[in-house]
């Protein structure tokens, strides 16, 4: 099993907003707040995380499932493990191309 683990930090004195993809789903990050995340999988992988300001997208692999934790309280549970790609493409090329981004804006 391989397993990546990642901390988000929201430095900035406005909340930030983090979207995990592809599961489309964003949660808000409090200033000084910050979040766990941890994705499990049978293949090999790692997280791709991009920053543009006060937004963090947060990308899976395929196969992997990702849980989201503030502190010790679990906050979400992406248990629906990410589907395959086609050759040659990530989570975050894929959801760029299919949706121009993740959520409303494209980064």
């Amino acid at each position: 099993m391989f397993e990546a683990v990642e901390i988000i930090s929201n430095p900035l004195p406005e909340p930030a907003e983090v979207w995990f993809e592809p599961w489309g789903m964003p949660h808000p990050l409090a200033p000084g707040q910050s979040l766990r995340i941890v994705a499990v999988s049978a293949q090999p992988g790692k997280l791709e995380i991009v920053e543009d300001g006060s937004r963090i997208v947060v990308y899976a692999w395929p196969g992997s499932t990702m849980r989201v934790y503030c502190g010790e309280r679990l906050v979400d549970d992406f248990s629906i493990e990410v589907p395959g790609l086609p050759p040659d493409q990530s989570s975050r090329s894929f959801v760029e191309g299919m949706f121009g981004g993740s959520g409303t804006q494209k980064i």
